[in-house]
């Protein structure tokens, strides 16, 4: 017995020496948020829940997350994630990217990589990518289906700012109801109106039971916490909305037709990993759309299929001949008339 318990005292104790002896993990990649804290759902978090799916497959690599509570912190904590060891931080256009890109400058060694950035920045430091999402292809698909279920013939679109990254939704969201009008019939009026907020709920709730009570029978908002309060107006107006970012349907199942959905997850893991094996180059610009599944409309959408059952094939079919190159889609106003003028 006493032999047994030798035998024991000394397992445990080279177990124990050998987990103390386990290395910690010597590669760490961080994110840069740009509010006070992660909400679970968010874009944000999807863009997280990318990097700590990353981590699980390489035990090798520690990943974080530092939230900012206002703008003004966001060069401060882009630094501090550069001084703490990170040798790839993340961030987000139209808020980070700013400080990101001059914290890029002070740390060439770091590499930094903005997701749904600004198309304006075409040349880049060789320690930068930026990925842009083509969110107009998916947004053409959400204007379809929304030429398709108003039956006022009266839309509308209600953006944040008026922005690069907006303008893209607005944009392809209006072809797709001119291409919807134009294949059955119908004539529709199109209405598009900037709320200049991103953070605002009842600034969003206020606009859309205007447009609501002016006619309009399907929403799409892309403006942050600013949409939330236009699925408010909808779900009071019983009104179709389409959801913006994320698969929405959850929050208002009654009155989400769609959801325009960016695949945030998919795509920091993708990246993040392309960069840990060495075969990311830097200083480039990336743009992901439906054909690498980046961006699109969730595949299952049950108000569409209750009460617009034949939709869904002549999404399909639309969604295969942008995969294809064969239907252009635009992302900003000239390319917008272009193609408009040619249908």
């Amino acid at each position: 017995m006493k032999k047994l318990w030798i035998l024991l005292t000394l397992l445990l104790g080279g177990i124990i020496l050998i987990s103390g002896c386990r290395k910690a993990p010597e590669i760490h990649y961080a994110m840069l948020g740009d509010s006070p804290q992660l909400t679970e759902n968010s874009y944000t978090y999807g863009m997280y829940e990318g990097l700590k799916t990353f981590e699980r497959s390489n035990p090798d690599t520690a990943v974080s997350y530092l939230e900012s509570q206002s703008p003004e912190d966001y060069l401060a904590n882009a630094e501090k994630l550069a001084d703490d060891g990170n040798t790839l931080i993340w961030g987000m256009g139209g808020t980070t990217e700013d400080a990101l890109l001059t914290s890029a400058g002070y740390n060439p060694d770091i590499r930094y990589i903005i997701l749904d950035a600004s198309d304006t920045q075409t040349v880049l430091p060789q320690n930068v990518n930026t990925i842009v999402f083509a969110s107009e292809q998916a947004a053409f698909l959400a204007g379809y289906a929304a030429g398709t279920a108003t039956q006022s013939n009266h839309v509308g679109f209600i953006g944040g700012m008026k922005i690069p990254a907006v303008e893209r939704f607005e944009y392809g969201y209006r072809y797709g109801v001119e291409i919807a009008a134009k294949e059955l019939g119908k004539n529709i009026q199109c209405d598009v109106l900037y709320t200049d907020s991103f953070s605002e709920a009842a600034l969003g709730q206020k606009k859309a039971t205007q447009l609501y009570q002016s006619g309009c029978d399907v929403l799409f908002p892309v403006a942050g916490t600013t949409g939330t309060g236009v699925i408010e107006a909808a779900i009071t107006a019983d009104k179709w909305v389409i959801g913006a970012d994320i698969d929405q349907y959850e929050n208002a199942p009654r009155v989400i037709l769609t959801s325009v959905v960016k695949r945030t997850t998919n795509v920091v893991k993708y990246f993040t990993q392309r960069f840990h094996d060495g075969n990311l180059e830097g200083g480039t610009v990336i743009v992901r759309g439906l054909k690498e599944d980046a961006v699109g409309i969730p595949k299952e959408n049950p108000n569409i299929d209750a009460h617009f059952p034949q939709l869904t094939e002549r999404l399909d079919a639309l969604s295969l001949e942008i995969k294809n190159g064969q239907r252009p889609i635009p992302a900003t106003q000239g390319q917008y008339q272009s193609l408009s003028d040619a249908s």
